[in-house]
This record gives structure tokens, C-alpha cells and sequence, in this order.
């Protein structure tokens, strides 16, 4: 039997696109029989337990500082670095690891490296957007040139660099020009599925977006919100955005909802299981998007496998599966008044919506986790 380690920063329940898509990777290849599956990852501040058995995968965590269920600071994953490293020596005696997914350039990818230095175990490194320099220039400008240097130090001795989409792969380039290849996320269609006989009527109203997003800045609902108040207040009796998630905007969030009048069109509901987000959206009538940088977001794939068209901004590979007014709307990302333009459409074409869930339900089919964890698989 073949040992295979995944190592991340977060992991279920950890609330996170990339640490959700690692997951659902890590599940799907638990059904091999040949193989043993392991994960690596933080006990998120401690609230969980350090070692617990998950749809067949092996959970180790290691003890490391953590706020938020979601959205790691540069101080928190550091923390899991140090937590991690120092428990290589143990782990590769315990389930001696034949090879080594590690997703994201850092943390993860450091350890894998130092992982590979000491006891020759390969690995490849899974890039999700933030880890790659230049991504998030706001963010991590700071540590911009810093993250050059290791990025390049951890993607030269890996066997293989994965990017999600294939904006990243160009983007991970300028910082290191060596081969890396593109692997899009993938969706579970046995657990994200359509609500039979939905259909939208000129009468029905209001017209029901979903939002799943963390609550930073980089996902734009600070535009969204801002667009609301732009609609007359007709428009506005026929709109309900319910936006599921947490982090740490969210009491700005709150108030600009408050500045802005919204409150009767914009919810936050919380933090939604994973097991009842599949309920979650079918209760809702189209998905919402306005995030300024992604790669190929997980909640946008999940989304059209329940059957809801978009609003969505054309960022990284998005419009490699999302088609501008078969599958929903593309807008640029950072415009209220783009989503606002947007959202009129929509309310002026409702019965579109049935037309674009079968085009968004025949298009997920191609990215079920089972055909993703294949090409994953082909690296080992």
C-alpha cells in the first residue's frame, strides 16, 4: 500500500475554498484501496483533536495559533510551520509517507522540501492563488520579495507545481519559469445536486443570489452592498442576497449595510456545515460573486452543480467554465456599477434563469472529484 501525505495549513472542518477543495482530493483518494491517506494540518488553536480518522483519511494536527475559522494571518502561519516541521522526524517513522502533496508555496511547501531534504521523499506543490507572488499584492506586499525567493527555493526541487487555473500557472511563471501544469478544483456531484422542477416565473420574487464567500476584502461584497443602494426601490422589494460565511470584515460589512440602507436586501447568515450547504444553496435561485482574485473557486463549481446561474467577476480561470449569458453574468471585478447593471438584467429576465440551470448543471458534470483525483494521482 502506498502512503500519501497531504499538508496543509487547514483542513475540515477548517471553513476555506482551497482547504475544502484539498479535502474533498484527500476523501477521493481514501477510496483507493492501494493507497493509505494521510493529512497533515492545524488543530485550529486547538479546538480540535490531534489525531481523528475522516471518511477514511488520517487526520494528524499539530498545535498551532489560530483566530478565525478562516483566513490565516502571516503570524498564524508561521505558527503552523514550526508546529509542522517539527513534527516530520515522528510522522516519517510512524506512516513513512512514499509521497507528499503539499498545498500551497508556504507553509506547506516548505515543509514538504524540508521533508525531501532529510529523508528523499518527493513531493508536488498544489498552488491555490495567495502562495504565489504577486497574487495578493495588497496583502502581502510587504513580503513580496521574500516570497520570491522561497517559492522558487520550494517549486525547484518539487517533482511537479500544479496551479488551479491557468491564469495562476502564468502568474506563478513570472516568479519561476520551470514546468507547471494546471489541474482545475473539482466538485462533488453526489453531494451537490439540483432541486428537481425548480423553475423561475415572471411573478416569482424576490429573486433569491447566494453568497458563499470569507469575509475579507478580496471577495468584493463591499461593492456588492454598495450596488444594492443603487437600485431604485422597486428593484429593491425583488432582490435577497443571503451571503454564508465568517471572518474577520464582517463587522465593516455590517456597517456599510447600515450606511447604505440595504438591510432588508442583505443577509449574513453565518457559517453554513458542510453537510447542509447543498440544502443551503437549492434554497436559493442564482450564486453571486464579485471576489477581485481567485483561481477556480470551489463555491463556483458547487454552485452549478446545484443549478444556480451567476453573477460572477471575470478573475482568474473562471471563464474557463462560465460562459457570459449562458451560464450567468460575467462583470469586472471592483464595479458596484457593473453588478448593479447586472442585477437589472436579471430582474428584467428572470425566466433566463431556467435556461442557464441547464446549462451550468451540464457543464459541472466534467469536474467531479473522481476524474480530478485521477490526474492527481498520474504525479505520484
Amino acid at each position: 500500500m502506498l502512503s500519501v501525505l497531504f499538508i496543509c495549513q487547514g483542513y475540515a472542518p477548517y471553513y476555506g475554498g482551497a482547504e475544502n477543495a484539498l479535502t474533498a482530493t484527500a476523501e477521493e483518494a481514501a477510496k483507493d484501496s492501494s493507497l493509505d491517506i494521510h493529512v497533515l494540518t492545524s488543530d485550529i488553536g486547538g479546538r480540535l483533536p490531534s489525531f481523528e480518522k475522516l471518511n477514511g483519511v488520517s487526520v494528524h494536527r499539530v498545535s498551532a495559533t489560530k483566530k478565525e475559522w478562516s483566513c490565516h494571518t502571516v503570524k498564524e502561519l508561521l505558527s503552523f510551520y514550526f508546529a509542522a516541521s517539527k513534527q516530520i522526524n515522528a510522522l516519517q517513522k510512524e506512516i513513512k509517507p512514499d509521497f507528499v502533496f503539499a498545498h500551497f508555496t508556504m507553509p506547506a511547501g516548505i515543509v514538504a522540501r524540508k521533508w525531501f531534504l532529510k529523508y528523499n521523499v518527493p513531493y508536488a506543490v498544489v498552488l491555490h492563488g495567495s502562495d504565489v507572488p504577486g497574487y495578493q499584492p495588497d496583502r502581502f506586499k510587504l513580503i513580496h520579495i521574500p516570497m520570491q525567493i522561497v517559492a522558487k527555493m520550494v517549486w525547484k526541487k518539487a517533482k511537479s507545481v500544479v496551479a488551479v487555473g491557468q491564469p495562476l500557472k502564468e502568474l506563478a511563471q513570472k516568479t519561476w519559469n520551470g514546468n507547471i501544469s494546471v489541474i482545475p478544483n473539482g466538485v462533488d456531484l453526489n453531494t451537490f445536486l439540483p432541486l428537481k422542477d425548480k423553475t423561475i416565473t415572471t411573478e416569482t420574487t424576490p429573486i433569491k443570489f447566494a453568497v458563499t464567500a470569507q469575509l475579507i476584502p478580496r471577495k468584493g461584497i463591499q461593492y456588492l452592498i454598495e450596488a444594492l443602494s443603487l437600485l431604485s426601490d422597486e428593484q429593491k422589494k425583488d432582490i435577497e442576497i443571503n451571503v454564508y460565511g465568517t471572518g474577520p470584515y464582517k463587522e465593516e460589512l455590517d456597517n456599510m449595510v447600515s450606511d447604505n440602507g440595504v438591510e432588508n436586501q442583505i443577509f449574513f447568515r453565518g457559517l453554513i456545515p458542510k453537510e447542509d450547504m447543498c440544502e443551503t444553496l437549492q434554497g436559493n435561485d442564482m450564486f453571486f460573486m464579485s471576489s477581485l482574485q481567485e483561481g477556480l473557486p470551489l463555491s463556483l463549481l458547487e454552485a452549478m452543480a446545484c443549478g444556480l446561474p451567476a453573477i460572477v467577476t471575470k478573475v482568474g480561470d473562471i471563464e474557463s467554465v462560465f460562459k457570459d449569458k449562458e451560464d450567468g453574468l460575467l462583470i469586472n471585478p471592483g464595479s458596484s456599477e457593473e453588478i448593479r447593471v447586472a442585477i437589472e438584467y436579471i430582474l428584467n429576465n428572470r425566466t433566463l434563469i431556467n435556461e442557464m440551470r441547464k446549462s451550468v448543471l451540464e457543464k459541472s458534470q466534467a469536474y467531479s472529484w473522481d476524474k480530478i483525483w485521477k490526474r492527481f494521482k498520474e504525479i505520484v
